[in-house]
């Protein structure tokens, strides 16, 4: 396969399903259709900055909605020592 048809395959594969923007934050909802999962991607369009979060069904416009409080705990986790 050609290095742009693999692009265009992976992209039809990942589909918007809700957008919201605000003073430069932007949040997505996608659904990959390949893997069948969803996912909340936000990016800072001030300075560079994104993250990408896992949801579910049953939670992914919470996620959507409030990306931060998702993200919290994930940020927080700290490396264990062994």
């Amino acid at each position: 396969m050609l290095p742009g048809a693999a692009i265009r395959e992976c992209a039809a594969m990942k589909k918007e399903l809700a957008y919201r923007e605000s003073n430069g934050i932007a949040v997505t909802l996608f659904w990959h259709s390949g893997t069948n999962r969803l996912s909340v991607v936000v990016h800072d369009w001030r300075n560079g900055d994104w993250f990408e979060l896992k949801a579910q069904a049953g939670n992914a416009m919470d996620v959507f909605e409030h990306p931060y409080a998702y993200a919290a705990p994930v940020a927080c986790r700290e490396p264990v020592a062994a």
